[in-house]
């Protein structure tokens, strides 16, 4: 073959790669920051999915000042709006659910703790405080939606510095709020919890202690149940439902050890596995959606001990 030939061969095989190149979609960076930031550091916020967009509300900012702000998050463009409607005071650390219409808001702190309940609805964008209240005031608590027979439960927190085993039941409907007999089997704060087929499987937490459990409550048979441990003690682990499973990743053991592992439990057989996708940063405490398609992360903490501006995207497989 002379080399006229192998030149002409040579430029081919050059041209076909660059082609293959143009039209071989590059994968994007999984998990990755994105570029986006919100506009106020945040930490200890909640966030919910309406099916079209992310709403985040509330948390603390990086020199740990209050905040009333609610944002709006578009997944199709990842960007954030500032909503003009504000929570009724800065606060953090409220327990909260979406039921598919209302957000109700349980407790939380505002420079006291609260035993308030409030109702959001994201389509008025109107906030309305209830009649009803907590049994006593609680900040770092979690809540969850029960969809068959549409009631909150709201578990554990601290209460005036008394940190709390209980599980909480909010009927909307008539406005009852009863303490359940039924306890989890670790106390205090920033644990992490997900509703998944008529049962709330919490992750973690901390009384000064850092707990490993993962604990299961089904309320219609008034049990609670230790189903597995995390890897090891954490706090502020944040989990979402994906699909049939539970993604849990993040958390902090102490001020100065903060983890950017991501584990997928499967509640059939309460078994997890750890995945090879790692958090861009060792993050804590950050509010997280599901969109069907990417779990967004916005803000939380990590090792500067303050609210950081950070959205996090990541599509599970």
């Amino acid at each position: 073959m002379g080399p006229k030939k192998i030149l002409s061969i040579s430029f081919a095989l050059l041209f076909l790669i660059l082609f293959l190149l143009l039209i071989i979609p590059t994968p994007r960076e999984n998990p990755v920051l994105i570029r986006e930031k919100i506009p106020r550091a945040t930490e200890d916020s909640f966030a919910f999915w309406n099916g079209t967009h992310a709403f985040i509300m509330g948390g603390s900012d990086e020199k740990e000042i209050l905040l009333d702000n609610i944002w709006l998050f578009d997944p199709e463009t990842e960007t954030v709006t500032t909503l003009e409607e504000r929570l009724p005071y800065p606060m953090d650390r409220f327990a909260a659910v979406y039921t598919g219409r209302y957000v109700f808001i349980y407790g939380g702190y505002n420079g006291t703790h609260l035993d308030e309940i409030w109702r959001f609805d994201p389509k008025g964008r109107n906030l309305i405080e209830l009649n009803e209240t907590l049994p006593s005031p609680r900040f770092s608590s979690m809540a969850v939606w029960n969809d068959i027979n549409n009631y909150s439960l709201i578990y554990a927190g601290n209460s005036l510095g008394n940190e709390l085993y209980d599980i909480v039941r909010h009927d909307p409907e008539t406005g009852e709020v009863i303490t359940l007999i039924e306890k989890l089997p670790m106390n205090g704060r920033y644990t992490s919890c997900n509703w998944f087929h008529n049962r709330t499987y919490c992750f973690g937490g901390t009384n000064g202690t850092r707990h490993s459990h993962i604990a299961m409550h089904d309320p219609f048979s008034n049990t609670v149940a230790v189903v597995n441990y995390l890897p090891e003690g954490r706090m502020g682990v944040i989990s979402v439902k994906v699909n049939n499973s539970i993604y849990f990743m993040g958390g902090a053991y102490n001020t100065s050890l903060f983890y950017n592992d991501i584990y997928k439990f499967n509640p059939e057989n309460n078994k997890y596995k750890k995945l090879r996708d790692k958090l861009p940063i060792p993050i804590a405490t950050g509010s997280i959606v599901y969109t069907g398609r990417s779990i967004y992360i916005f803000g939380g903490t990590d090792i500067s001990m303050g609210g950081i501006d950070t959205i996090t995207r990541y599509d599970p497989a």
